[in-house]
């Protein structure tokens, strides 16, 4: 994507409103004699009494040789009727050879030797970051507590060279010791416009639903760790119902994707809905976000181009580009789940790790396509 706003998909490749209708179950064709039939109720048909073939009557010759029989234990050598010819039996039809279009069935997957599903080990980690940041927090969350949980593309930075992180391993990790680290959430011009490219395929294919909008963000400084964020109306500067809050950081897990352009944060917020303060005047600096939000299931994509100015008349405004995965309703995916799990166990039907893999996932395969276009 070029340095202009981000493009959303033309009305033309937008998905349509409803779903694609299913196909039509298949008619069942009726035969002559059942259609024929005056009542909807199929009649019973009986077997027709099985007739003794003609050599089982016992005609008068038969009988009177089975009276000249001697008594039983003796031997005779009188002849005897011969037995009833049986016909012999039809050899089975042959088996009809596969067709060429149906290939054959793949075998299921062993199962391992526990029976069970081996949960990948970043996985665990990021669920068992979340819980515990969650259950640590004082006072306990309500249920309805307006908690965001989101993931962060961008790149994990060594502070003591300026460069992306390089540590000896090939598969993605969890970073523990970030004091000499700092992550920048930022991506190239080109791979923003790569996934604008990606996110809107999937819109015209009625994978994911958008909305673009441009809002300004503007910041009130009460203290040194006490900021308010009003969000404006991009054009109108109007302020947007329920949009003025304080963030307050709960906490943040770095993961580190060596076979990957990019990382990715895991960040835990409370936006706790506030009042525009009138003691204090806003901050020249704006944030000037051109996005568009694609939701699927559980989770929205945002993919923002920021403009940074300092007044409105800014001669060097900073440009970057972001792209984030957030839970649409924290509360209900993970606050409510994490109840489920305290109150049955582990075993007893919560929802929570699969809500967080979902999550995990969609910002993974992610930083698979920034890869160089």
């Amino acid at each position: 994507m070029d340095s202009a706003p981000a493009t959303p998909p033309c009305a033309g490749d937008a998905p349509s409103n409803g779903l694609a209708a299913s196909p039509s179950a298949p008619t069942t064709s009726t035969s002559a004699s059942s259609a024929a039939s005056s009542t909807m109720n199929t009649p019973t048909v009986r077997p027709a009494k099985r007739q003794r073939p003609a050599d089982d009557d016992v005609d008068g010759a038969v009988y009177a040789a089975a009276q000249a029989l001697p008594p039983s234990g003796t031997i005779s050598t009188a002849a005897r009727p011969p037995p009833p010819s049986v016909a012999a039996p039809r050899p089975a039809p042959p088996r009809p050879a596969p067709s060429a279009a149906s290939p054959p069935r793949t075998p299921p997957t062993p199962a391992n030797i526990f029976g069970e599903r081996a949960i990948p080990d970043v996985h665990r980690q990021i669920a068992d970051f979340i819980y515990m940041t969650l259950n640590e927090h004082r006072p306990p969350l309500a249920l309805d507590a307006p908690v965001e949980i989101e993931a962060k593309l961008g790149r994990i930075i060594d502070k003591r060279t300026g460069q992306r992180l390089a540590l000896p391993v090939r598969s993605e990790t969890v970073v523990v010791d970030t004091t000499e680290l700092r992550f920048e959430s930022d991506m190239t011009v080109a791979q923003h416009k790569a996934f604008n490219g990606v996110l809107n395929q999937l819109v015209q294919r009625g994978k994911l639903r958008y909305r673009h909008s441009k809002e300004i963000d503007v910041f009130y400084r009460k203290g040194r760790d006490d900021k308010v964020r009003v969000t404006l109306e991009g054009k109108t500067r109007q302020v947007l119902p329920g949009r003025t809050i304080t963030k307050q950081r709960l906490a943040s897990l770095d993961v580190y994707c060596p076979s990957a352009p990019l990382d990715y944060r895991i960040s835990i917020n409370l936006e706790i809905p506030t009042k525009i303060p009138t003691e204090v005047m806003p901050d020249t600096r704006e944030r000037h976000k051109d996005r568009l939000s694609y939701t699927h299931e559980l989770v929205q994509v945002d993919l923002t181009q920021v403009t940074i100015k300092v007044g409105p008349n800014d001669p060097n405004p900073q440009l970057s580009h972001e792209l984030e995965v957030e839970f649409i309703d924290a509360a209900k995916a993970i606050l409510h789940e994490k109840q489920v799990m305290d109150q049955r166990g582990p075993q007893g039907g919560s929802r929570l790790l699969e809500n967080i893999v979902h999550l995990v996932e969609n910002v993974r395969l992610l930083a698979d396509k920034a890869r160089p276009f």
